[in-house]
C-alpha cells in the first residue's frame, strides 16, 4: 500500500488564491461534506466528528499509543475523568437545581447565600483538565510492579477539559477535548537527557505522519516556565493557515509533583538509582489529538491543477493522508502473470485515488 493516501478528491475551475480564510473555509467545508466532523471543530468549541473522522482519530490515537509504548517499561492506565471534591478547582459539575434553590432563598443575606455557594462548589467534582494528576495517584501502585527501579511510564488517553484562551477566563468557557499523556519517572541525574530523547522522538513522530514535515516544530518554554514550576519546557507547534498553534507539551518537573502528592511519605516513593535512593524526576509529555488531528487534516490538504483540454484547467482538492491514518485502507495485489484487465482497472484508481 502507498504510503499516503487521497481520502477526498474534488474537482473545479481555478478561482481564488490560496490565503489562509480560502484555505480555512474549504477546509471545514469539506470535512463537513465528507463526514469527518462538524465545522465547529476548527473552532476549538467542538468535538463532533462523523464515520469517516471518527475513524481518523482512533488512529491517530492508536499510532500515538503505540509510539510511546514501543518502549519497554511503559504501562497503560485508566483514571477517572471527574476529579473527587478535595481536588484543586477546575471545571465544576454544578447541581443547577441546587444553585437555583440557593439563589432564590429571600431570607438569605448576601453573605449567606455567599457561603452556600461557596460549600456548593466545594463538594462538587470537578472535570480534569490533565491527566498527570492521575499517573501521580497510581504511582505508588506501580513501585511494587517495577520493583522499585528506574525508569518507567505511565501513558494514558481520556477526555479533559480545555479553557478557550480566546476568551477572557472569568467567562468559564471550556471544550471538551482528548488528551494522551506519557508522564515518565527516571533518575534525577539523567532528567535531562531523557527530556532531549522524548523531545527528538516526539517531533520526528509528527513529522513522520506528515506530507509536509516541516511545518512541525519544536519551541522552548522559557517564558512560562516559572508559572508551571518547571525545569524546562517544550512544545511541538503547527504553523496552521491562520496561526501556529500547541499539539504537544513536554515538561520537566523535577520531584515537586511527587513530594506535592505524598508529602508525608517520601521515604515510601524514592527508587533505586545505582546504590541511592532518590525520589524520581517526572518528565511530562501531552498532547492535544483534537487539535493533531486538525493538523494532519491542514497538512494533507494539497490543491491540484490539471488540464483537460488545451482550453480547459481544472483545480483537483485532495487529502492526502498518511497511509497509517487513512480511515479507508485499499490495497490491490496485481501480483504476476496475464491480468492486463485487472492492471488497466487499477491504474486510473491508482492515479485518481493513491499517490
Amino acid at each position: 500500500v502507498a504510503q499516503h493516501q487521497r481520502l477526498f478528491s474534488e474537482s473545479r475551475a481555478p478561482d481564488c488564491p490560496e490565503d489562509s480564510s480560502n484555505l480555512s473555509s474549504l477546509l471545514t467545508r469539506l470535512c463537513s461534506e465528507r463526514y469527518y466532523m462538524s465545522p465547529e471543530a476548527f473552532s476549538g468549541r467542538s468535538s463532533s466528528y462523523g464515520p469517516l473522522g471518527a475513524e481518523l482519530k482512533r488512529n491517530l490515537t492508536e499510532q500515538w499509543s503505540s509510539a510511546v509504548r514501543s518502549r519497554a517499561l511503559v504501562f497503560g492506565i485508566s483514571t477517572a475523568a471527574l476529579g473527587s471534591k478535595d481536588h484543586e478547582p477546575t471545571t465544576k459539575v454544578i447541581n443547577s437545581q441546587a444553585l437555583q434553590e440557593t439563589l432564590r432563598t429571600a431570607s438569605s443575606t448576601a453573605e449567606e447565600t455567599s457561603r452556600k455557594i461557596q460549600e456548593l462548589l466545594r463538594d462538587s467534582a470537578s472535570f480534569r483538565t490533565s491527566l498527570l494528576p492521575g499517573a501521580l495517584q497510581q504511582y505508588k501502585q506501580m513501585l511494587e510492579l517495577v520493583n522499585g527501579s528506574l525508569p518507567f511510564g505511565l501513558t494514558e488517553i481520556g477526555l479533559c477539559h480545555r479553557f478557550d484562551d480566546q476568551l477572557p477566563p472569568l467567562t468559564g468557557c471550556s471544550s471538551e477535548v482528548t488528551h494522551s499523556s506519557l508522564v515518565w519517572f527516571c533518575s534525577p541525574r539523567t532528567s535531562s537527557q531523557w527530556m532531549d530523547y522524548w523531545a527528538h522522538q516526539r517531533l520526528q513522530w509528527w513529522r513522520k505522519l506528515a506530507v509536509n514535515p516541516s511545518d512541525f516544530n519544536l519551541c522552548s518554554m522559557e517564558d512560562e516556565v516559572d508559572k508551571q514550576r518547571a525545569n524546562q519546557g517544550l512544545k511541538i507547534m503547527y504553523n496552521f493557515p491562520w496561526g501556529t498553534t500547541t499539539l504537544e507539551t513536554l515538561w520537566s518537573l523535577g520531584d515537586a509533583p511527587l513530594l506535592k502528592m505524598y508529602p508525608e511519605t517520601p521515604s515510601k516513593i524514592q527508587c533505586r538509582d545505582g546504590r541511592k535512593s532518590v525520589v524520581p524526576h517526572i518528565i511530562s509529555i501531552s498532547a492535544d489529538l483534537d487539535r493533531g488531528m486538525q493538523a494532519f487534516l491542514v497538512n494533507s490538504l494539497q490543491l491540484h491543477t490539471h488540464s483537460e483540454s488545451k482550453q480547459k484547467l481544472h483545480q483537483r482538492t485532495v487529502l492526502k493522508l498518511h497511509a497509517a491514518l487513512t480511515p479507508v485502507k485499499v490495497a490491490l495485489d496485481v501480483g504476476q502473470g496475464p491480468i492486463s484487465e485487472l492492471r488497466q482497472v487499477q491504474m486510473p484508481f491508482y492515479s485518481a485515488a493513491v499517490v
